[in-house]
């Protein structure tokens, strides 16, 4: 090939090259016109997220401290009998999202208004906290248990069953809750239902 032509064909290609950038140039200049504000956004957010995540993890780091800071200023007011302070800081707690202190605070709620004489008031909170069904399965049994108890001497028939389905033989705290229907029927001296009961205990 000539030298002649050899620099036409470098020409050529450079200047296909050439075109082939303008053209790529064009299309990004286009596409980032278009979708500019788009960009800059996902540009904002690749920024800003990371900022964000840490700012709500420490959050909440800082709600948990408060939180196991107000639970532990109550214990020490429940210690020094100031029943009513602890029993604000309890109750305010109960709106955590926080289960085990949530719990905390309702079984040192329920010890406050023992002391004061106050179980009706247990009942209504447990009853609460039972219809908001906020609690997990396993607490949730957990209290109903903790109902069953406290309502144990006055309780009738209907309200002990509607806390113990005695065909739910899949529940961890079964033989409890069964057991405690035994003695309830005992209690009541229906003693062929206690034993009815006894056999699905002994069943299981």
């Amino acid at each position: 090939i000539s030298y002649k032509k050899k620099y036409l064909l470098i020409m050529s290609s450079e200047l296909e090259n050439q075109i082939k950038d303008d053209l790529f140039r064009d299309k990004v200049i286009k596409f980032f016109s278009q979708y500019k504000k788009y960009l800059i956004t996902l540009l904002i957010l690749l920024i800003t997220i990371p900022s964000f995540y840490h700012a709500f993890k420490a959050y909440e780091r800082n709600k948990s401290e408060k939180i196991l800071e107000d639970y532990s200023k109550a214990i020490m007011m429940l210690g020094n009998e100031n029943l009513d302070e602890a029993d604000k800081i309890f109750t305010k707690l109960l709106n955590e999202k926080n289960e085990a202190i949530m719990i905390s605070s309702l079984n040192k709620i329920i010890e406050i208004n023992l002391k004061k004489k106050n179980p009706k008031k247990n009942i209504i909170l447990i009853d609460d906290i039972l219809n908001s069904k906020k609690l997990s399965a396993l607490n949730t049994d957990l209290l109903k248990i903790k109902k069953a108890l406290l309502i144990f001497d006055k309780a009738d028939e209907k309200t002990m069953l509607a806390l113990f389905n005695k065909n739910e033989k899949q529940n961890k705290f079964y033989s409890l809750s069964m057991q405690i229907l035994v003695d309830f029927y005992i209690s009541k001296n229906e003693l062929s239902k206690a034993n009815e009961i006894q056999k699905l205990v002994n069943e299981k």
